[in-house]
């Protein structure tokens, strides 16, 4: 006001103008200002209405103002085709989950547990597990589908696939869905994982809805949870494109023969559980160090560091809660020595089979890969491209240990001694030998058997599922 004053000064204008100026102002000011305030605090009232609303509903395309059985908030108002529906937000679903991994982690409280593993039931429950998981660290987790099935009793939930789990994973389970109505998937699921040795189970959902006692399936705590509500909502990953074709028996149907034409009967098996045998190669010899050939000619020993490698073998498999029944090897020292080691920790009956031998390598043991190119450079490259070739001086060529390990492997398929008739089994092989008896069992099967990586100590695992193999672990290093 006062610059203004000065201003008008300077233009030549008499102080009676300027004192009407004045007084003509300070009688709009107050209205301006009362203006200006509700004008703000109207807009500060639609920005917390425009922030509530996105938090709790939103827009999206129905036909006859329904999504998949989720009703909208008020069908009679659609803008643009679109109705109102609550649905969470991606913001709410990170927060929730960092207040229950907060609650898992706190050991000072009955909420605080350690699980040993995290299983996700279904698209949502993968979802909002795997965000508690990253919260809580270096923790398994395992998504696990399910599948409806419609009969004259009403819808029926399946899990989509056998699974199996080794045992030390399921000391403490973290079962996490995405939601949560009448509580019989999550009961479906925690039968089943104790059934397979669960030690302890805790259900945790993103939204428990609070419904009427009569409709629910099954009395199943759940201890942590992230919204309560008796509303029915659509979840932060869920479309009307994406939501679950369940409802009826039609939809269920269709997602059933989906699956099919891309599993077979047996594959899909839902009361199949499978078995099968860890195998691993010996631990380090010196001749490994130095890159040096050496087959079923040479019986040297582990180095002190290749025992150390057996021991933490031993170790990891005692963490993971395997105990081993019987552990085949073959009769090199190398093998031998990486078994027996194995067996004072993770127990395990010794049994020496000879069709574990390594192929015998001719004169070419203890000689370096550098110096058989050399040598026998012709020789050689038979060698890496003709199973049928021996190497130079040798009667048994990669064909000959194909055929005895694949006698090995029906032997084992249908002995009493596999995990089939409740044996856990370790066999403890050679490089070539193992090899071919994982290339036996489905790995790389367009490539060659030497371009599977299988070092020193490291473990793989070998399915067996209706006489057929698969391997599930391969080249792990302990």
């Amino acid at each position: 006001m006062i610059v203004s004053v000065y201003i008008l000064s300077a233009c030549s204008t008499s102080f009676e103008q300027i004192d009407a100026f004045q007084r003509d102002f300070n009688d709009h000011a107050e209205g301006w200002l009362n203006l200006v305030g509700l004008l703000t605090l109207i807009s500060g009232w639609m920005v917390t209405m425009v922030s509530w609303l996105r938090k709790h509903f939103e827009f999206r395309s129905a036909s006859n103002s329904d999504v998949k059985g989720k009703r909208p908030i008020l069908p009679f108002i659609t803008i643009n085709g679109k109705s109102l529906f609550r649905q969470f937000t991606w913001n709410k679903a990170r927060a929730t989950a960092d207040t229950i991994a907060k609650e898992l982690l706190d050991v000072n409280t009955t909420k605080g547990y350690n699980p040993t593993l995290i299983v996700g039931i279904g698209r949502g429950g993968a979802v909002y597990g795997s965000l508690i998981s990253y919260r809580l660290g270096e923790r398994p987790i395992l998504a696990l589908d399910r599948t409806y099935h419609h009969d004259k009793n009403g819808r029926e939930t399946k899990y989509m696939y056998p699974f199996r789990i080794p045992k030390a994973y399921l000391k403490r389970v973290l079962l996490v869905a995405g939601e949560s109505h009448t509580k019989k998937t999550l009961k479906i699921f925690s039968d089943k994982l104790y059934e397979m040795g669960a030690g302890e189970i805790r259900n945790c959902v993103f939204y428990k809805q609070l419904l009427p006692k009569e409709q629910i399936a099954s009395e199943v705590e759940i201890h942590y949870f992230g919204i309560s509500r008796k509303n029915d909502y659509l979840m932060p990953w869920q479309t009307e494109q994406s939501l679950h074709p369940s409802e009826s028996k039609e939809d269920a149907e269709v997602q059933n023969n989906m699956l099919k034409s891309f599993v077979t009967d047996i594959e899909n098996d839902f009361g199949y559980e499978d078995s099968g045998f860890y195998c691993m190669r010996h631990a380090e010899t010196d001749a490994n160090k130095k890159d040096i050939f050496i087959g079923s000619r040479s019986n040297i020993p582990l180095t002190n560091d290749g025992l150390k490698q057996a021991q933490d073998v031993g170790r990891y498999f005692k963490s993971i809660g395997v105990t081993f029944d019987v552990i085949y090897h073959s009769p090199m020292f190398r093998c031998y020595q990486t078994a027996s080691e194995i067996s004072a920790i993770a127990g395990g009956q010794l049994i020496e089979d000879k069709r574990l031998m390594e192929l015998d390598y001719g004169n070419w043991e203890g000689l370096t890969r550098t110096d058989i190119e050399r040598k026998y450079p012709d020789d050689y490259h038979r060698y890496c491209t003709d199973m049928s070739f021996a190497p130079t001086g040798s009667t048994e060529c990669a064909n000959d240990v194909s055929e005895r390990i694949t006698d090995f492997l029906n032997d084992l398929k249908t002995s009493d001694n596999i995990t089939a008739m409740g044996k856990t089994v370790l066999v403890v092989t050679h490089k070539t030998a193992g090899r071919i008896l994982l290339r036996k069992a489905g790995h790389n099967p367009d490539g060659h058997f030497r371009d599977i990586p299988f070092d020193n100590a490291a473990i793989g695992y070998v399915s067996i599922k209706s006489n057929k193999t698969i391997i599930i672990l391969d080249n792990k290093r302990c």
